[in-house]
């Protein structure tokens, strides 16, 4: 039984990741928004990098599913309301309204954003309307996934409408042996 509560207390423990925390961080830091790109393969540990981060500061946190549009709307209207207490009723009103309606800085992660774009093509042009015209808004906005060619070439690419938006991008590799180790 302690041996099983010793592996238990392991598996929790959150290891390095520290050159990708400081650049959360440092994006964390500026004002005005900010757009975080964040990618790798299944399994790396997007996501538990991104909650720890996340964990200390307001912040709203979805995870898209493979699903329509009208489905994911209402994901995200739901997490909002749940998580931060606020009606959303349009995507675009993340960047817009929803720090406004905090009063303070803000990050949010939409993870497994490849999904959200799959349902809604117009997504990226709508989000870069919406950083365009809100330069201001006190947002921390971070895209993750696991599809790795859609990022590199739908967000990361020249032909993007999020093209030179973005203010750092973090390809997570897996931990290596060592790190593991600790």
């Amino acid at each position: 039984l302690c041996h099983i509560k010793i592996c238990l207390i392991m598996i929790r423990k959150f290891v390095d990741r520290n050159a990708e925390l400081s650049v959360l961080e440092r994006e964390w830091a500026k004002k005005g928004l900010s757009l975080v790109i964040v990618y790798g393969r299944r399994r790396v540990g997007k996501t538990r990098l991104l909650k720890e981060f996340a964990a200390d500061k307001p912040h709203l946190y979805y995870m898209a599913i493979e699903s329509s549009a009208g489905i994911q709307a209402r994901e995200i209207s739901k997490a909002v309301r749940d998580q931060l207490g606020i009606p959303i009723t349009e995507l675009s009103d993340l960047i817009t309204f929803l720090p406004r309606a905090m009063g303070e800085r803000i990050v949010i992660v939409l993870d497994e954003f490849q999904y959200l774009v799959e349902a809604d093509p117009s997504l990226p042009s709508n989000l870069q309307r919406a950083i365009d015209l809100n330069p201001e808004s006190d947002v921390l906005l971070i895209l993750a996934g696991s599809s790795i060619s859609f990022f590199e070439k739908e967000l990361l690419g020249y032909r993007s409408p999020l093209f030179g938006r973005r203010s750092a991008s973090i390809r997570l590799k897996p931990l290596k042996v060592f790190q593991i180790w600790e």
